[in-house]
């Protein structure tokens, strides 16, 4: 990061050449009930930007460089200079304005080639370089919380963990930051003005614009993200203790049991609180029993023998007793149906295996029929989905747990899209009959902890 020429915090606004009228603030009708109207009115009231001549602001239109350019330029009251950086600069309207930046050490002039493209729409990592660009302290932050962290450019990478930092930009709600994505005006307007208030140009109120998770409630081993913005205040903690707070932020927490977050934020003129609260639950874990219509298995033997309700889960093919398939149901009713299911893992104990030759490959597939564990046999089974939910191998001989991955058929029957009959288990090449191959999980009768698991992490919104 370039070494950055202090901004004064007090400018003096009559320099502006974009001054406007604060009744003009008060026009601009699309940006009513928008969620950054606050921010742009305010930007619009100190004269850095203003509408257009039909009185609108549409703030979902993109921002060029040349005007992010001018409207940091009018906000710091600095006086335009003639162009003399880059060529493609000079004549242009907004030659003296960018000139005037790049001279006060807010545009980082090696994160540039030859040309500067005013006529470009800005980007996202573009803007926090700016806005970074005109503060007069530096904290040195150098986290990029972001899932798409790697694609910030070469050279920005500081900027924007600056101004995570500082609390002038925040993600998107997927996590994303999407340092490329073109700025609108919007976001442009937002992110210019949280920069302004840190060095004391644009109004600063003491209040907390808002203290939020998003998760009400998640099971053990989940993180949620706390978020927050807050204004004016002098000093802000958030108990228990998540490390240092700035004045905008987000940070992930795991608590391990229901916690009450606090956000404590103090003034001159008194303190102020707020309070989220996460609910930690048990991981669901649904373990279903024996003989009480919850599980089954159906046996294709040559004497047409059908055998259901057992203390075993038996799947695939065996020389002399044909093909094996099993069933397992999960009620998962009081799980909230408006949950977000993380995981769910069905999980079977594998015992020293039967008639096993190799391995055998076990596929997980959807019941899509209602089913009684006292009249399923071989020839009287309930429609399934052909296509598997997951598959995995059962290794020959070895005693260990087996799992699969089955979380977006739990999601459909959590939020009601499915009913949910439960699963069906079979082998994969079942009717091939050329390798003697069979899957037998434990007897569990004797040992409860060895029942089949469905394990689910889930959150609610």
């Amino acid at each position: 990061m370039q070494r950055l020429r202090k901004i004064p915090a007090l400018v003096t606004m009559l320099m502006v050449t974009l001054m406007v009228s604060t009744s003009v603030a008060a026009e601009l009708p699309d940006i009513e009930g928008h969620w950054a109207e606050a921010d742009i009115r305010e930007l619009v009231t100190l004269g850095a930007i203003t509408g257009y001549p039909d009185g609108s602001y549409r703030p979902q239109n993109h921002i060029t460089r040349a005007e992010f350019s001018s409207v940091l330029r009018g906000a710091l009251g600095l006086s335009e200079v003639p162009g003399q950086t880059y060529g493609d600069t000079i004549g242009h309207w907004a030659e003296g304005r960018i000139e005037a930046l790049i001279q006060a050490g807010v545009i980082d002039t090696t994160l540039y080639g030859p040309h500067y493209g005013p006529d470009s729409a800005i980007t996202r990592e573009e803007i926090a370089m700016m806005t970074v660009g005109i503060l007069s302290e530096i904290t040195g932050g150098n986290e990029i919380p972001f899932t798409d962290q790697n694609e910030v450019s070469t050279g920005f990478e500081p900027y924007v963990a600056e101004a995570f930092a500082q609390g002038i930009i925040r993600g998107y709600p997927d996590d994303t930051f999407r340092p490329k994505g073109m700025a609108t005006r919007a976001e442009a307007a937002v992110m210019a003005i949280r920069a302004l208030r840190i060095v004391g140009i644009a109004e600063d109120p003491f209040a907390i614009v808002f203290f939020a998770a998003d998760k009400s409630s998640m099971t053990e081993g989940t993180s949620a993200t706390l978020s927050w913005e807050v204004t004016g205040a002098s000093s802000i903690s958030i108990s228990p203790d998540i490390g240092p707070v700035k004045r905008s932020g987000s940070r992930k927490v795991a608590p391990e049991s229901t916690t009450i977050y606090m956000l404590v934020c103090t003034h001159p003129s008194g303190t102020t609180t707020a309070t989220v609260t996460i609910v930690v639950e048990p991981v669901k874990i649904m373990k279903p029993g024996p003989g009480r219509g919850v599980d089954t298995y159906v046996w294709s033997h040559r004497s047409t023998f059908n055998m259901s309700s057992s203390n075993q889960v038996l799947v695939g093919r065996t020389a002399a007793d044909g093909v094996r398939r099993s069933m397992l149901s999960f009620q998962t009713t009081d799980i909230p149906n408006n949950a977000v299911i993380l995981s769910a893992e069905l999980l079977l104990h594998q015992a020293q295996t039967y008639y096993t030759v190799g391995d055998v490959l076990i596929s997980v597939h959807g019941v899509t029929g209602a089913w009684s564990v006292d009249t399923v046999t071989w020839d009287n089974q309930p429609t399934f989905d052909p296509t598997p939910v997951s598959a995995n191998t059962a290794k020959g001989g070895q005693s260990r747990w087996v799992s699969w991955d089955v979380r977006d058929l739990v999601q459909t029957w959590v939020d009601g899209r499915v009913k949910s009959y439960g699963l069906l288990l079979k082998a994969v090449d079942e009717e091939s009959g050329a390798t003697v191959h069979g899957f037998f999980a434990s007897e569990y009768t004797g040992d409860p902890t060895k029942r089949p698991e469905l394990r689910i992490h889930y959150y609610v919104p």
